[in-house]
């Protein structure tokens, strides 16, 4: 059996030709990436820079002038996410602060309570004025009911 060459390459070129339209038809858009990316934490801006722009121009007397001009243009920046060491130092940072203002208000409070804190002999000191106070609306009871009685 005679194999011709020329004929199994061009079908062979155009088997792979097939495959790679196959492949290229049927691959992932842009899109798909970039939502990919953003759920990886990735984060899209669009800031503005500022490019001069310089044109040469041949004037009536046959000698070239530049003019120069300023024009914006919005490139888009990705930042990429936090690697896992700023997101460790990134914790133990807002930790570290948070046991501060943790220590600073215990502080306050057992301060506020220093301040605040009446001790027992000022709670003896109203008990006894209320028994005092007792004592004698009882005493000026007792007179008036005997004054009323006689």
């Amino acid at each position: 059996m005679k194999v011709n060459f020329p004929h199994l390459a061009a079908l062979i070129f155009t088997f792979l030709l097939g495959v790679l339209g196959i492949l290229w038809l049927s691959s992932c858009s842009p899109q798909f990436h970039h939502n990919k990316a953003e759920k990886k934490g990735y984060v899209y801006s669009c800031d503005t820079t500022t490019v001069i722009i310089h044109d040469t121009i041949k004037g009536k007397d046959g000698k070239d002038s530049i003019v120069e001009r300023l024009v914006n243009i919005l490139v888009p920046t990705a930042t990429p996410p936090l690697t896992r060491y700023e997101v460790r130092y990134k914790y133990k940072t807002e930790k570290i602060y948070v046991k501060q203002a943790v220590t600073e208000k215990k502080i306050e409070a057992k301060k506020e309570i220093k301040v605040n804190k009446s001790g027992f002999f000022d709670r003896l000191k109203l008990v006894g004025l209320g028994i005092l106070i007792g004592s004698i609306a009882m005493f000026i009871l007792i007179v008036l009911y005997l004054a009323k009685r006689k």
